[in-house]
């Protein structure tokens, strides 16, 4: 019974160690991963600046090799879609776009630069889906709502255009006074 008592007891401490070894070894490697996280923040954060200062081709590389690090980050995504967009590649921004909505399909500001996008193809049908869903997402966003009723007096839908007008006219009288404006230039 003795010999069966060490026994187990050897097997606990035996089990102890393995497990602390792993431990260690997975916090090594936690390191390694928080390093590689450390640069993409820190290229993700060259990129906003790029951005800010309308330097578009080099927030798109920041974001190209932010990206290289960390894949799925959709913020990483939609800033460069947003750099392609002032670039003019708009095709380019919309698959940046697609990949953010991939990601977090519920993130109305990516939705909203989807629809702008479409916008400025005069894709207007698919502008209205993705600002939509902007708005669906997020009932207050107020640019959103003004890119909505925009679109709409384009398609020559006033009723929605008034919707529009009206649900903005809550939210930012300013932005719904402009949008009147263009209603009635419209209409």
């Amino acid at each position: 019974m003795r010999n069966n008592f060490k026994s187990i007891i050897f097997c606990i401490i035996l089990f102890f160690l393995l497990t602390s070894q792993q431990l260690a070894a997975h916090d090594h490697s936690l390191i390694s991963d928080n390093s590689e996280l450390d640069i993409f923040y820190d290229l993700a954060d060259k990129g906003y600046n790029h951005l800010e200062q309308g330097e578009w081709h080099k927030a798109v590389k920041a974001y190209q090799e932010a990206l290289s690090i960390k894949p799925k980050d959709d913020i990483a995504w939609s800033n460069m879609g947003l750099a392609y967009s002032n670039m003019g590649l708009t095709y380019n921004a919309i698959e940046a776009f697609y990949n953010a909505i991939d990601i977090n399909p519920n993130s109305s500001r990516t939705w909203y630069n989807l629809g702008d996008a479409y916008s400025e193809l005069n894709q207007l049908n698919d502008a209205v889906s993705a600002l939509e869903n902007a708005v669906n997402i997020d009932p207050d966003y107020a640019y959103a709502w003004l890119g909505l009723g925009v679109t709409y007096s384009e398609l020559g839908q006033r009723e929605n255009a008034m919707h529009a007008y009206n649900t903005l006219k809550k939210l930012d009288n300013d932005l719904a006074r402009d949008l009147r404006h263009l209603i009635d230039m419209f209409f």
